[in-house]
């Protein structure tokens, strides 16, 4: 169960940190982003949750509100995850978790 919890954890991790990439690049490069190779590469990383998001909103076309709507998605389910780690670890035991 702690490992489910811990890749949980990693994912949503790895998948906010692409969105922080990307609007940093965004901020960075402006209209040029779309052609940037490292760009692209975080778009395929945030591509699953953005595009489950989107799905899920009404609107089209809305893509940066759509971008926002994961990243506070993305941060519940690292609290969660977060507090769920933490339950388990007191409950099992310190030593169990390392």
């Amino acid at each position: 169960m702690l490992t489910v919890v811990i890749l949980i954890k990693l994912w949503a991790e790895i998948a906010l940190l692409a969105l922080v990439g990307q609007w940093v690049l965004l901020l960075l490069l402006g209209a040029r982003a779309d052609g940037n190779l490292i760009y692209g590469l975080l778009c395929i990383v945030t591509r699953p949750v953005v595009g489950l998001v989107g799905k899920l909103l009404p609107g089209e076309g809305r893509a940066r509100r759509h971008e926002a709507v994961s990243a506070m998605l993305l941060l519940w389910v690292w609290l969660g995850a977060t507090v769920g780690k933490v339950w388990w670890c007191l409950g099992a035991g310190l030593a169990q978790c390392r």
